[in-house]
């Protein structure tokens, strides 16, 4: 429990810092010289009892903070797996133009228009999937980036 640098005393009311009394031990007030013991067990008193009080009450502006097993961001891993998925539908779609472009080949006159399937579909196959799986990971990599940073807000605080 923190307890502030200036305590009041009982008897007076004076405010009495008692950071710079503690290295000598001396707890009295400088008003009046009361004992400040009574004021500092009086403090921490009344300050448990809130304590114990607040941890026990559920109002609405307390907002408990998710653990390290609940999912954040559920939107964003959801756009992600999109993302991947589409890429793995345009790796299949350049695959199967690919085969398309082949099957051209050999017929007259649809030669070069199947060379030209053949590279397109390669070409564009290739830097649409690759495309689509970076910003797929881009997009994880920020939410592990928060959740870490989270991580380590949460440790440095305890």
């Amino acid at each position: 429990m923190n307890r502030p640098n200036m305590i009041p005393c009982a008897s007076c009311g004076v405010r009495n810092n008692i950071l710079s009394r503690q290295q000598e031990k001396e707890f009295t007030c400088y008003n009046c010289g009361e004992d400040l013991q009574k004021a500092i067990e009086k403090y921490d008193k009344l300050n448990k009892t809130f304590d114990e009080k607040s941890e026990h009450s559920s109002s609405p502006e307390r907002i408990d903070a998710p653990t390290l097993n609940q999912e954040k961001y559920p939107a964003l891993r959801t756009i992600s797996g999109i993302y991947n998925f589409l890429a793995w539908i345009m790796g299949l779609g350049a695959l199967v133009a690919v085969f398309y472009g082949m099957s051209l080949l050999d017929r007259y006159g649809t030669k070069e228009f199947g060379i030209a399937i053949i590279m397109i579909s390669l070409i564009g196959g290739f830097i649409g999937v690759v495309s689509l799986l970076a910003i797929s990971e881009g997009i994880r990599l920020f939410v592990n980036i928060a959740k870490d940073v989270n991580k380590l807000k949460r440790n440095r605080h305890q």
